[in-house]
């Protein structure tokens, strides 16, 4: 594992993280076993048991929510089921912020819904990150990973990864952790690219226009509020599991010129199906959403 640090083939970051990893000791010999569909349904009721306790929705997401079984990890999103929680409410640059709080009581509440020893170690994660005007990350959601003794399996260990998102974003969230990587791919290309010649990538060959949100100044601030904003001369919209944009400029692998003009306020976007429909696409579920 160093070796490969040295060599720069993994980060340093990484290397712990496999140095810590318990999948594949002699402990735990069973790790390799996939799961079915009892296992991670029990491992689904634990973390749904935790989050009700926090007042906080579980769903569980991944390759499960795709109709797939058979791996070696979870992974649920979670959101708070009473209340609009918008992105700066979670706080999530103050170790002492709301969201980090949360999370912090998650875990607690997970030891008290589970059986003696179920989990293991935690680890962070950025998972929240998006451009902005002077490179750095703001995080706007955030990732947590522990590994959890299979409640079902002797002697397996499983990876659970677990996102806390503010309501703001949630439907973005719930899109991209829904579909395979490639689906992802093709979904913020899509977008990247339907404001081209006469929107002859869009369905139904309307242009996309924003519903309401607000212009963003050179410094990365949110300033004068707008609605049914429409794309400028060299502007393009951007989509992630963070949110919708109109940006300049491009990602090219460690060159990232991009620079935010336009932020669209996602409180009319509160499902899956609105999202979709805001690109003028047809909703797919996601079962279908594998590439």
């Amino acid at each position: 594992r160093r070796a490969l640090a040295a060599e720069g083939a993994i980060s340093d970051g990484q290397c712990d993280y496999l140095k810590l990893s318990p999948t594949g000791s002699d402990e735990y010999p069973n790790s390799g076993v996939a799961m079915d569909v009892a296992e991670t349904e029990r491992i689904h009721a634990i973390v749904k048991t935790a989050a009700a306790a926090l007042g906080l929705a579980a769903t569980p997401v991944g390759s499960w929510r795709r109709g797939r079984v058979g791996g070696h990890d979870v992974d649920v999103l979670l959101h708070d089921a009473n209340e609009y929680v918008r992105i700066a409410d979670y706080a999530w640059h103050d170790p002492r912020g709301r969201g980090n709080v949360l999370l912090a009581r998650f875990w607690d509440a997970v030891d008290d819904a589970a059986p003696p020893g179920f989990l293991l170690r935690r680890y962070n994660s950025s998972g929240g990150d998006i451009f902005q005007q002077d490179g750095k990350g703001t995080s706007k959601l955030a990732t947590r990973h522990t590994f959890i003794v299979s409640p079902t399996v002797p002697s397996a260990v499983r990876r659970l990864d677990i996102c806390l998102c503010p309501s703001e974003i949630h439907a973005h969230a719930l899109i991209g952790w829904s579909g395979t990587t490639s689906f992802q791919r093709s979904f913020a290309e899509y977008v990247n690219k339907c404001h081209e010649k006469n929107w002859a990538n869009v369905p139904d060959k309307r242009p996309v226009v924003g519903r309401a949100g607000w212009q963003v100044a050179p410094n990365g601030t949110c300033g004068e509020r707008v609605e049914g904003r429409e794309l400028g001369e060299g502007e393009h919209w951007s989509w992630s599991k963070h949110g919708i944009y109109i940006v300049t400029g491009s990602y090219g692998g460690a060159e990232d010129d991009r620079q935010k003009r336009y932020a669209e306020d996602n409180v009319s976007l509160r499902t899956e199906q609105d999202v979709f429909a805001f690109f003028h696409l047809e909703f797919r579920e996601p079962r279908e959403r594998e590439v």
